[in-house]
């Protein structure tokens, strides 16, 4: 074995040691929710609750937010400044979340982040630094002269 495979393994297996310990710390917070979840139903049935709470109650998953305050209107005013052309919201929102490697599975998903760039660009509009062309579905936006 070489020094460099030596050197290799060495980082291998203390990144493996480290994603190992994260996994069990995953694991015990895991157990910890899951604790707490059958403490609520107890509780459920002994104020009255007639139902089944793991089949009537759908889980709510906190919302991470996307993007910092701002980094879509720098974004979307980055772009618009490289375009040789004025560009749809859409088609602006569709480059971010290329260039952030943002997973948009769903047309929801999609469509609501294309409706943040499109009132980031309104905003930037407002404070003269962008301008509107076209009218209804043709519009289009560019940096202002």
């Amino acid at each position: 074995m070489s020094m460099g495979d030596t050197y290799l393994i060495s980082g291998l297996l203390t990144k493996r040691a480290e994603m190992a310990g994260e996994l069990s710390k995953l694991r015990q917070r895991m157990d910890a929710i899951a604790h707490d979840l059958a403490a609520v139903d107890r509780l459920l049935k002994a104020f009255g609750y007639q139902g089944e709470p793991e089949e009537d109650i759908c889980p709510v998953v906190k919302r991470e937010t996307v993007t910092r305050r701002g980094s879509l209107a720098n974004d979307a005013l980055d772009i618009l400044r490289e375009a040789s052309e004025p560009m749809s919201a859409a088609a602006v929102a569709d480059i971010i979340a290329t260039r952030r490697g943002l997973q948009l599975p769903t047309a929801r998903q999609r469509e609501t982040f294309r409706e943040h760039v499109r009132q980031s660009m309104r905003r930037l509009r407002q404070k003269g630094v962008l301008e509107l062309l076209g009218t209804g579905n043709a519009v289009v936006w560019r940096v202002k002269p």
